[in-house]
């Protein structure tokens, strides 16, 4: 599953996201094979069975957390904090109740951010969106990116003089 997130162009890294919560498509003939199902779709004599995700649900935050450390692009930062906003309330009802990876996602898909807007998006949007039990990942989160940040700033005039030589 981590080896999903070392995509580099925006359309796979959204690519990747998209599939980390999808959900399996089964295609039967309509006349051979009859289940019970949730949910039923006819197109052109095919039924169409939406049944299972595609990712098991323990593999889809790994999915996540990797494609938002991939460091050999900053697209995959942005795009999977946009992605994770975007659908939040399918993360959240989905994952909430799994503690552990719940919370490493929270802090993962944050961490790597460097600028004064990302810490007040990042803020901004537990705020609006708490998340009891991540309060503390959130927490070291908005540290790291406080921490980038200082590091930027400090060195951003070296390196700059460095790289001209």
């Amino acid at each position: 599953c981590t080896s999903l997130g070392s995509v580099r162009k925006p359309e796979l890294i959204s690519k990747v996201l998209e599939f980390s919560l999808s959900v399996r498509i089964h295609l039967y003939q309509k006349k051979l094979h009859l289940k019970i199902i949730i949910q039923l779709f006819e197109i052109n004599n095919l039924l169409i069975i939406f049944d299972k995700p595609a990712v098991r649900s323990q593999d889809s935050l790994t999915v996540i957390c990797s494609v938002s450390n991939n460091t050999s692009t900053k697209h995959s930062s942005e795009i999977t904090w946009k992605y994770i906003k975007d659908n939040w309330d399918t993360i959240h009802a989905r994952y909430s109740s799994g503690f552990l990876l719940f919370t490493r996602l929270v802090k993962t898909c944050c961490e790597n951010f460097a600028t004064k807007e990302d810490y007040t998006d990042v803020e901004e949007f537990f705020k609006t969106h708490p998340v009891p039990g991540a309060k503390r990942s959130i927490e070291q989160a908005l540290e790291s990116i406080q921490v980038n940040t200082a590091c930027i700033c400090r060195d951003s005039a070296g390196l700059k003089s460095f790289l001209k030589r």
